[in-house]
């Protein structure tokens, strides 16, 4: 999180409680500790507390970034091999994440799990329907209604045949 340095925010676990840590080290983005198992809770507890005196409660709220919505004729495989290939995408340069209106048109259970979901959506403004998958899905979609989906555009090789493929990364009613 910008603006939040973990290793300052463990020195001052450690100078509240100096017996909870055996050591620690790291950087702003990055660190790691050796504690005793039997601390655990108190580490969690102590660390919990420093984090809410640094960050300002807003800071917590989810945001997601959009890099807008595609047009019709952006629906297509080149672009998403186009993006493929534009990465490496990782921290603080995440991949493309698009925002579309789109309805549901079915969707189903996807993995044994049952947690993840493939769906059809169709595009109202040309009628084309696209293939997506959303793992760790937080809701069923009701076929019929119209979704604001945030998603990746990808591309989907299976045996050798290669297609378009929306990779949801959130998804709420319109």
């Amino acid at each position: 999180m910008p603006g939040f340095h973990i290793r300052d925010a463990l020195a001052e676990v450690d100078a509240r409680c100096p017996d909870l840590i055996v050591r620690f080290g790291g950087h702003a983005m990055a660190a790691g500790l050796t504690l005793k198992l039997a601390n655990y809770a108190r580490f969690a507890e102590t660390f919990d507390a420093v984090v809410r005196e640094r960050i300002a409660p807003e800071a917590l709220q989810p945001v997601l970034a959009s890099d807008g919505e595609l047009s019709p004729d952006e629906f297509e495989i080149e672009l998403a091999r186009q993006l493929r290939v534009a990465g490496p995408w990782g921290q603080g340069f995440p991949a493309p994440l698009f925002d579309n209106l789109l309805e549901c048109v079915e969707f189903k259970p996807m993995g044994t799990e049952g947690v993840h979901r493939r769906l059809r959506l169709r595009d109202p403004r040309d009628g084309r329907e696209h293939e997506a998958v959303w793992f760790n899905a937080g809701n069923e979609p009701t076929v019929g209604i119209m979704l604001r989906l945030a998603f990746e555009l990808t591309l989907n090789d299976w045996r050798g045949r290669e297609s378009l493929r929306l990779l949801v990364r959130h998804c709420e009613h319109a």
